[in-house]
């Protein structure tokens, strides 16, 4: 009888903040617990594109960068084929800089993982954004990261997972645009989602 009392003190006491902050970090590890070989780097994603051309580009431009030069081509690809202009690729984008600190298995790996979590907070701030619960838009934003259509972008595709990671937060940015009350607020919504757009 006390412990549900002292449970039902500690609810009150959780701010719906902080509530949904926990959930969220509960989300993630349920996430990350059955693809911990591939966060730890002892296992590359092999799905598809990520496999197939993804590692091996990323092996190229890495091996490229480390002897001093700039990977505009891969060389060994049809005579030669553009690589850092390449956006599949995604040699420019801010997740290749993990190859400088953590294993490039691992790195490799949290490009693709690390863009499923980004969808779930972009969903879920989007549906905050339009006037749904906490609850709710952290259903939403669960909804959205783990469907069909993200796992499958996020678990393959470099460019195509990251790009949809990004359109919720987006479309929230967007609707910060509409509802700024003065320019200084719509300057720095549009540069918002200028950024996420990018």
């Amino acid at each position: 009888h006390q412990t549900i009392l002292g449970d039902v003190r500690l609810s009150e006491l959780m701010s719906e903040r902080l509530r949904t902050v926990f959930a969220t970090i509960a989300v993630a590890l349920l996430f990350a617990l059955p693809l911990l070989p591939e966060i730890l780097g002892t296992r590359v994603l092999v799905f598809r594109d990520a496999q197939i051309t993804h590692w091996p580009w990323r092996r190229v431009a890495m091996s490229s960068l480390q002897i001093g030069r700039v990977p505009f081509v891969d060389e060994r690809a049809s005579g030669g084929e553009p690589l850092l202009a390449n956006p599949n690729a995604v040699l420019l984008y801010p997740t290749v800089l993990l190859e400088r600190v953590i294993p490039q298995v691992s790195a490799f790996n949290l490009h693709y993982l690390l863009h499923v979590l980004w969808a779930l907070l972009g969903a879920r701030l989007l549906a905050r954004r339009l006037g749904v619960s906490a609850g709710s838009a952290l259903f939403a934003g669960c909804a959205y990261a783990f469907s069909g259509m993200m796992l499958s972008y996020a678990s393959a595709f470099a460019n195509s997972g990251a790009a949809a990671a990004w359109l919720p937060w987006c479309a929230a940015a967007a609707l910060e645009i509409s509802r700024a009350a003065d320019t200084g607020l719509r300057i720095r919504a549009a540069a918002a989602t200028g950024l996420a757009a990018a």
